[in-house]
């Protein structure tokens, strides 16, 4: 029995969507990962090179990881965007918006509070805090339907 052109449609882009979303998930697992392991091989080759100086990409690596899973969120998501219908980019420009507003607001606010509280580096807290609520947005959406 074979089915109407528009389920087979629906079905073949539910099943792309779900792909990109588990692309995104094995990115966003292992692009840490790579990260951490290309900064050990620098400050390995680094510190062979000059045995007196240490580039300290380990103090780095969390920020290293939280920008690239920014970069991934907003890949995917402009992936799902361009496959989406009508009421899905609203939900994704909906949450874009409010990532940018989280991002917006939250990078003045840590940059002043830098120096009382003893934050290294506020900039990587406030683009995790943004990349956090566009996920977690997302995921909200999806699970409302």
């Amino acid at each position: 029995m074979h089915d109407n052109w528009a389920t087979t449609r629906e079905r073949s882009r539910k099943r792309r969507r779900w792909q990109w979303v588990g692309l995104a998930v094995v990115l966003v697992v292992l692009a840490p990962i790579a990260a951490s392991f290309g900064l050990g091989l620098v400050e390995g080759i680094w510190s062979v090179r000059d045995p007196g100086t240490s580039v300290g990409t380990r103090d780095h690596i969390g920020y290293v990881g939280v920008a690239m899973t920014m970069l991934v969120a907003l890949a995917v998501q402009y992936r799902l965007w361009r496959a989406a219908d009508e009421v899905e980019r609203g939900q994704i420009a909906t949450a874009l918006s409010l990532a940018a507003i989280v991002a917006l607001t939250t990078l003045p606010v840590l940059s002043l509070a830098q120096r009382p509280l003893g934050l290294r580096n506020p900039a990587m807290i406030g683009w995790g805090l943004a990349a956090a609520t566009l996920i977690a947005t997302r995921i909200v959406q999806r699970l409302r339907g």
